[in-house]
């Protein structure tokens, strides 16, 4: 099943920052005529979850974004462009992030207050696109933008047992980017435009880090499985959050989904989603 309750019981304390909030708030505003999104629903669960399955539930007419697969009779050429160009600008964290880098140390082009203007920017071209249905990175790592910039959408989660997911996703994906733990405004650690935020001319992507458990060897059995356990208890932690964001902006249509719990409850969950996204088109 999918129950993360239970990892809980380790403290992970982040806290929100009013004035990242009040910033989010206002860039949004000023950016975006919700009148004109033509986005209907966003799967925010993080990859390795079963989000490729979900992805046989959306109608065949409807436009999506899974990465960079897009499925739907006739996506346009802008459509494409614009979700291609999201992956684009949240590949520039990764690549800052890197040690390895080519801008690794150059602050003038790994200066998070850039990189997030942009990736906002890029997400804002998404939601009035013409796509319908976005899935895959970087969608996940934006749920308070997302929230902010459009909160009356099928927000559909689908989810897996942290330490599952936590063995998995670093061996498919070690690179892949979260908060590190001396980011306490962050609110989660896969919030990452939230991600030491100072709001300062020196706050540079170095604040960022690759997963803490971002193997450097050739299999990632040879891994800590406290490394494991600590990824999986912040995993847990990021479900709370979503939790306690969807309660915020309660005009959200939120939908939980774990593909790997057969039960009546799983069968009820898909239901719901398949209705709901047959809705969408």
């Amino acid at each position: 099943n999918c129950s993360w309750e239970s990892w809980l019981t380790q403290s992970v304390t982040r806290n929100e920052d009013n004035e990242t909030l009040r910033e989010r708030r206002e860039f949004w505003r000023s950016q975006l005529n919700r009148s004109q999104v033509t986005v209907r629903a966003i799967n925010i669960g993080q990859g390795t979850t079963a989000t490729h399955w979900t992805l046989n539930l959306i109608p065949p007419n409807v436009w999506t974004q899974h990465w960079r697969t897009f499925q739907g009779k006739n996506v346009s050429n802008t459509a494409r462009n614009a979700g291609n160009a999201a992956i684009n600008a949240y590949n520039k964290y990764r690549v800052c992030v890197s040690p390895h880098g080519r801008h690794h140390n150059d602050t003038s082009l790994c200066d998070t207050n850039i990189l997030l203007y942009r990736l906002r920017m890029a997400l804002r071209d998404v939601l009035i696109s013409g796509l319908q249905v976005l899935s895959d990175s970087p969608y996940p790592y934006l749920l308070a933008e997302l929230l902010e910039a459009k909160p009356d959408l099928v927000y559909f989660h689908t989810m897996r047992q942290p330490d599952s997911w936590a063995y998995h996703r670093s061996r498919a994906h070690p690179t892949d980017i979260i908060c590190r733990d001396i980011c306490t405004s962050s609110s989660s650690y896969f919030e990452i435009s939230d991600c030491c935020r100072t709001h300062s001319q020196d706050d540079t992507v170095s604040s960022l880090s690759v997963s803490d458990i971002r193997l450097r060897t050739t299999s990632v059995r040879r891994a800590a499985n406290k490394n494991i356990s600590e990824l999986a208890t912040k995993f847990a932690w990021h479900q709370n959050y979503i939790h306690s964001l969807i309660r915020k902006y309660s005009a959200a249509d939120y939908i939980e989904l774990c593909a790997w719990d057969d039960t009546p409850t799983k069968n009820a969950q898909s239901r719901s989603l398949y209705q709901a996204l047959r809705s969408v088109g």
